[in-house]
């Protein structure tokens, strides 16, 4: 991890470009809901999921993404809603179970980074 603009980054594992588009997919269905709000819980990650999906891309095809705090906080409440609309039923109904356990590396790798700022503030709730 390296700073840039005062900021910490962190290293997160893409594993696969299957992984790569499922998050920016997940980044755009959650931004097309009538209330971005049902997905994050600022209007700042709102602001942050629209510039990680505008071009030039923030979250390119490449093995490890380097972001700051809020923006591995913005992916990981919207793969925290998908996952949510998954259980539900209402998501990923005619996604095959080897896709599925191909996303839940980087469901899994970005819910560690995150646990790891939280912990770094004391927050073990999480």
């Amino acid at each position: 991890m390296s700073c840039t603009d005062g900021q910490e980054l962190h290293r997160v594992a893409t594993y696969s470009y299957a992984c790569t588009a499922y998050v920016r997919t997940v980044l755009r269905q959650g931004l097309a809901v009538r209330d971005p709000r049902r997905v994050w819980p600022r209007y700042e990650y709102i602001r942050v999921a629209r510039a990680m999906v505008q071009l030039p891309p923030t979250l390119p095809d490449v093995q490890v993404w380097r972001l700051t705090e809020t923006e591995v906080l913005t992916i990981h409440y919207a793969l925290e809603w998908r996952r949510q609309r998954r259980a539900l039923g209402k998501a990923d109904l005619s996604v095959g179970d080897s896709i599925l356990r191909e996303w839940e590396h980087i469901e899994n790798e970005i819910d560690r980074v995150a646990r790891s700022i939280w912990h770094s503030r004391g927050q073990y709730w999480r």
